[in-house]
């Protein structure tokens, strides 16, 4: 979603339009407003959070993934964790390209036929299905690389509008059986936002096909296409990422239409209907986040059906506040909680 790339981009293109600043000066004449932004973590309060994108128009999201698929920030990994790119298959004959980590303390090459029984978490990268790109990802993936010794696999996936659904989730999935092929260890599957709906969906489609996971890890997921149709209560989705933005998103991945029929198989995984035999799943979801009711329900479907499930609410937190506020004490402890719950799953 708005995480590593919308967000920052959405600001961007705001100030370069002179929109920023005349929209936070409004929002300061408005009680609600300002109400609003009090609820919000004293550590998470950026210049976004100034921004009322409640009254900015969905049409807006598009023109900020336009911006956002000509630019990609990378973060560092650090000097012992090594990142390549490859072009690989997966056992179904799927091509794709993957963006692989590899920490220094295990004995493989990215490219290696057979990673043993290294442990591995496939991560696929939010930006509301619509920008984004796995190195935007790498410092946080290669501290979780690097403490428990896993290589990390965060798939390139094709972008809507032009590339709707199945499109990324296909590639996404063929870059989950490239990865089981080379180790004869656990495989977890995590990712943000839009990537936290496709890892989600995933972890599904692996069960159905006979190849499960150990672990899904879920932050602030996009699960549900119909979420921005209803209110919501309690301040959220008034930062960062609106419900204006993400009925333009679903409408941008699912088509103009999707509400009038029913989501293909895993598009909007909160519709699944038996969650029997999904792995122990972790989500992570702020208080203030447009996805925070979702995310509960989908919690509450699983553990219905029987499913360890660790659900993390964050007070104070908004979509994407991780990327907008990355020295935050949030953004460090929501690292070390993904780290915390792979733990048991990557290293039994």
């Amino acid at each position: 979603m708005m995480s590593l790339t919308c967000s920052r981009f959405a600001s961007r293109a705001l100030v370069s339009a002179g929109v920023l600043g005349a929209l936070g000066a409004a929002a300061a004449l408005v009680p609600q407003w300002r109400a609003d932004r009090s609820a919000v973590s004293p550590t998470l309060r950026t210049p976004a959070t100034w921004v009322p994108f409640t009254n900015v128009p969905g049409a807006v999201a598009m023109t900020i993934a336009g911006l956002g698929r000509r630019a990609v920030m990378a973060q560092p990994t650090g000097d012992d964790v090594q990142a390549s790119r490859l072009r690989v298959q997966s056992p179904e004959g799927v091509s794709c390209d993957v963006h692989v980590l590899v920490p220094d303390s295990v004995d493989a090459a990215a490219d290696a036929p057979d990673w043993g029984d290294i442990p591995v978490m496939v991560w696929t990268h939010g930006g509301g299905h619509l920008v984004g790109a796995p190195e935007m990802y790498d410092t946080r993936n290669a501290a979780i690389a690097r403490a428990l010794g896993a290589i990390i696999v965060a798939p390139y996936y094709p972008k809507a509008p032009a590339n709707p659904f199945p499109a990324d989730f296909d590639v996404c999935y063929a870059a989950l059986r490239w990865a089981q092929e080379r180790t004869s260890g656990p495989v977890a599957v995590c990712g943000d936002s839009a990537g936290g709906g496709l890892a989600a969906g995933l972890a599904q489609r692996a069960f159905d096909e006979g190849h499960p996971i150990v672990f899904n890890g879920l932050v602030y997921p996009m699960l549900d296409h119909r979420t921005g149709q209803r209110p919501v209560e309690g301040g959220r989705g008034h930062f960062v990422w609106t419900a204006n933005f993400n009925r333009a998103a679903w409408a941008a991945y699912l088509g103009a239409d999707h509400l009038e029929r029913e989501p293909e198989p895993y598009a909007s995984p909160v519709e699944r209907g038996d969650f029997t035999g999904m792995p122990p799943t972790w989500i992570s979801i702020g208080t203030l986040d447009l996805f925070y009711d979702e995310s509960r329900a989908y919690a509450d479907k699983l553990r219905e059906a029987g499913v360890p499930v660790d659900f993390v609410e964050v007070p104070g937190a908004y979509h994407g506040c991780d990327a907008l506020a990355p020295k935050s004490p949030e953004t460090a402890q929501l690292t070390a909680n993904l780290i915390a719950a792979l733990r048991p799953y990557l290293l039994p």
